[in-house]
């Protein structure tokens, strides 16, 4: 006669980590501040600036894997990626978690912690066996203060306060160089007036000529819209990248008119 099988009890299942054992984990906890990931921050940093605890705790959603899959193969020129993605969650919908999660799988090369469970599924998602490579530049509107400007760091390393993002952005990206081709000193009469979209356009083209020249990487690092989009929202203008579910219903439009 079989014995009957007996569950065990949970504590004995599963185990808990130590901040939930010990009651050290806040609500503040899951509440992801972008800019500390990307810039630092003076003092205890919080677990996710951390890429193997970030992604020891990070479950790796459909949604999730997607939105990975379509960045990471356009950064590797491959079929099924996607330029331009538009996010749009309520507060509290996973965008700081989403943009964390590709920061760290496009920035960190051969230190991703492939380990993880979650990183795995990520790369199996995309087709991957690395990740490529990307120059990342972000701004966290709410950190810009208009007279002290934000603190943010050029590829090598050095640090400086900006108060426009197109500055933000070039310094980030390409350091002076890129303040250099932008041309908006802001010490200068008419720092404020957006530069023009070819400057912007050959910064990034710079950027993407770096990775070729000294990688050998043929990844694309953020496209100039993104840099018309900041320009646009400073200036008042409308946002120039449209929604993605206008985008899709223009591609359908195209696609009939084809057939």
């Amino acid at each position: 006669m079989n014995k009957s099988s007996v569950a065990s009890p949970w504590k004995k299942a599963c185990a808990l980590r130590p901040e939930i054992r010990d009651r050290r984990l806040t609500a503040s906890d899951f509440a992801i501040d972008l800019h500390k990931v990307i810039n630092g921050w003076p003092g205890e940093k919080p677990y996710y600036c951390d890429p193997e605890q970030f992604f020891s705790t990070t479950y790796a959603t459909q949604n999730l894997r997607q939105l990975c899959k379509v960045v990471l193969r356009r950064l590797a020129k491959l079929s099924g990626g996607e330029a331009i993605i538009n996010v749009s969650q309520t507060f509290g919908g996973g965008k700081s978690h989403s943009l964390t999660t590709l920061y760290y799988t496009s920035t960190l090369g051969k230190k991703l912690p492939k380990s993880q469970t979650s990183v795995g599924m990520i790369l199996n998602e995309a087709q991957l066996k690395e990740s490529p490579g990307a120059r990342v530049a972000a701004v966290s509107f709410d950190k810009v203060d208009w007279v002290n400007g934000c603190e943010v760091t050029s590829p090598d390393g050095l640090r400086r306060s900006f108060r426009m993002p197109w500055n933000l952005i070039a310094w980030q990206l390409l350091g002076e160089k890129g303040l250099e081709i932008i041309g908006r000193d802001e010490k200068e009469a008419d720092y404020d007036t957006p530069p023009a979209d070819s400057l912007q356009a050959q910064a990034v083209a710079l950027v993407q000529q770096f990775y070729q020249r000294f990688y050998g990487l043929t990844t694309v690092t953020p496209q100039p819209t993104e840099l018309a989009r900041a320009t646009a929202l400073v200036s008042a203008r409308p946002n120039p990248l449209k929604p993605a579910n206008e985008i899709v219903e223009e591609l359908r439009a195209s696609l009939r008119a084809k057939n």
